[in-house]
């Protein structure tokens, strides 16, 4: 959780007092990454040079949400979860993994 932090003050982000999800949460993850995402394109536009966002992006991935999400998501499957949460983890698991193949491209 203390290396999310880092991350995200890194970037000039902290999370509002209080907050009800704490820093390693799936959905701080992804807003995260979001806003990495919206900075990389904006620097593109720009005609700047985005790489250090498109390698945050990829960093924050492979250690942070990939380094749990797809155990979940496989503990998931062996619960029987009705078909739209499983298809839900299934969706986001492969997401993930082509952004981050993508990012690799790119990088």
């Amino acid at each position: 959780m203390e290396e999310a932090i880092r991350f995200y003050e890194h970037f000039g982000l902290g999370l509002p007092d209080p907050r009800p999800e704490l820093p390693d949460h799936l959905t701080v993850s992804m807003e995260f990454l979001h806003y990495l995402a919206f900075r990389e394109t904006e620097l593109r536009a720009q005609g700047t040079d985005p790489s250090d966002y498109v390698r945050a992006q990829r960093d924050f991935l492979d250690r942070h949400v990939l380094g749990w999400f797809p155990l979940v998501a496989h503990k998931i499957t062996g619960q029987q979860p009705s078909p739209f949460f499983q298809g839900l983890f299934e969706l986001a698991l492969a997401f993930f993994q082509a952004d981050t193949e993508y990012l690799a491209r790119i990088a």
